[in-house]
C-alpha cells in the first residue's frame, strides 16, 4: 500500500485516470442491475456460438423466441462464441452476479464439443474474472492448472474495470461485428462456400485422427470433467436444468466432406454423450437423432456449425418449452421426473 500511495503521489494522472475508470465501471454496473431488475423467474441459456445465434437478426434468436413463448419468465442468453463447458459454468456465475440467480438453466452444446477439436483452450481468461468467491469457486479453483490460477488472479484484479471495457466491447460486437457477419452470410459468395467446405474437411480430418475410446475413457476427458462439475453445481444449487445436444453440424455438408471413419467416430461420440447423461440421470434432448435431425436440412445452415433460419431455432425453442411444461406439471402434482423429456 505504501508503494501504491507513493506511485499515486508521484503520478497523479494515474490516480485520476483509475478513479474515473472505476467510477464509470460502478455506474455501468448500477445501470446493468437496474436494467435487469425483474421479479419474474429467470431462464438462463449457457453455451457457445451455436446458441449465441449471432448469425440471426434480433427478434429471431432462440432467446427472443423463448421470451415470446414464455412471457411470464425472463430469458437471458449468456452464451459466448468459442467457449467450453468450464466457461459455461463461469457464464452462470456472471449472470447470477450481474442480474440474479436463475430459476432454470438450459445448457446447449454439440456432443463433439467434448473432444476439444474446436478450440485448444479449456477456459477463456476473460471468463475467469467471474470465478465466484464461495464454495463453488473453491471447487472450480481446485481444477485449475497453475497457469489458469495465475490468470484468474489477474482477471479478478481487473474486475473493477470490467463494466467500462465490456460496454465498449458489447457496442462493437452488437452494432458492427454481428451486422457485418450477417451481411456476409446473406451474400454467400462461391469463395465463402469453398472456405466453409474446406473448414469442414479440416475438421473431419482432425476427427479422423482422434482416438475415441471407451465409455471409461470418455468419462476422463477434460471437458467431460468440466461438464460434470457444471451439472453437479446446478444440482447442489437445486436449479432444474436441461442439456440440449445441438446437431454436430450440417448433415449434408458432413456427408460430403467427412470420411466414413470420421462419420462413424462422430456417431460414437454422440452415443457416448447420451450414455453419460443417462448414467447421470440428467434431463436432455438429443437433436442428433434421425427423427429430430430431419428438421435441420442443408438450407437452414450458414456454415457447418451455425444456423441461419428461424424454423429450426423455433423447433429448438418449442422443445425447450415442452420440457419446462412437463417439469412444471410434475412439480404441480408433487412428483419428481428424472427425465422430464428423454433424449431417447
Amino acid at each position: 500500500m505504501t508503494i501504491l500511495r507513493a506511485v499515486f503521489r508521484t503520478y497523479p494522472a494515474i490516480s485520476r485516470t483509475l478513479a474515473i475508470l472505476v467510477a464509470i465501471n460502478l455506474v455501468t454496473w448500477a445501470c446493468i442491475r437496474i436494467a435487469f431488475c425483474d421479479n419474474r423467474p429467470r431462464l438462463y441459456m449457457l453455451g457457445d456460438s451455436c446458441i449465441r445465434s449471432y448469425h440471426m437478426a434480433p427478434g429471431t434468436r432462440m432467446e427472443d423466441l423463448l421470451q415470446g413463448m414464455l412471457p411470464g419468465m425472463l430469458v437471458e442468453n449468456w452464451a459466448e462464441s468459442g467457449t467450453s463447458p468450464l466457461d459455461f459454468l463461469l457464464q452462470l456465475n456472471k449472470g447470477a452476479l450481474l442480474c440474479a440467480p436463475p430459476t432454470y438453466v438450459v445448457v446447449v452444446m454439440a456432443p463433439d464439443k467434448m473432444l476439444g477439436l474446436d478450440s485448444p483452450l479449456r477456459v477463456h481468461n476473460a471468463d475467469l474474472r467471474w470465478l465466484p468467491l464461495d464454495r463453488t469457486g473453491l471447487q472450480i479453483w481446485k481444477t485449475l492448472s497453475p497457469q489458469e490460477r495465475n490468470n484468474a488472479v489477474v482477471e479478478k484484479a481487473s474486475l473493477l474495470l470490467y463494466g467500462f471495457t465490456d460496454l465498449v466491447r458489447s457496442a462493437v460486437v452488437n452494432y458492427w461485428k454481428w451486422p457485418h457477419d450477417r451481411a456476409v452470410m446473406r451474400h454467400n459468395s462461391p469463395c465463402r462456400r469453398r472456405e466453409i467446405k474446406t473448414q469442414a474437411q479440416l475438421f473431419g480430418k482432425a476427427l479422423d485422427g482422434t482416438a475415441i475410446g471407451s465409455d471409461a475413457d470418455f468419462d476422463t476427458l477434460v471437458r467431460t470433467r468440466d461438464t460434470r462439475l457444471l451439472l453437479d453445481i446446478l444440482c447442489q444449487k437445486i436449479i432444474p436444468h436441461l442439456v440440449v445436444l445441438h446437431p454436430c453440424g450440417n448433415p449434408t455438408l458432413l456427408s460430403q466432406t467427412f470420411s466414413p471413419r470420421a462419420l462413424a467416430k462422430r456417431d460414437t461420440i454422440i452415443l457416448r454423450m447420451r450414455k453419460w447423461l443417462n448414467t447421470r440421470q440428467t434431463a436432455y434432448i438429443d437433436f442428433n437423432l434421425p427423427n429430430r435431425l430431419s428438421n435441420f436440412p442443408d438450407s437452414v445452415w450458414d456454415d457447418n456449425a451455425h444456423l441461419k433460419a428461424t424454423p429450426p431455432i423455433y423447433y429448438l425453442s418449442q422443445q425447450t418449452v415442452d420440457w419446462l411444461s412437463t417439469l412444471q406439471s410434475h412439480a404441480s402434482r408433487g412428483t419428481h421426473a428424472i427425465f422430464p423429456l428423454s433424449g431417447k
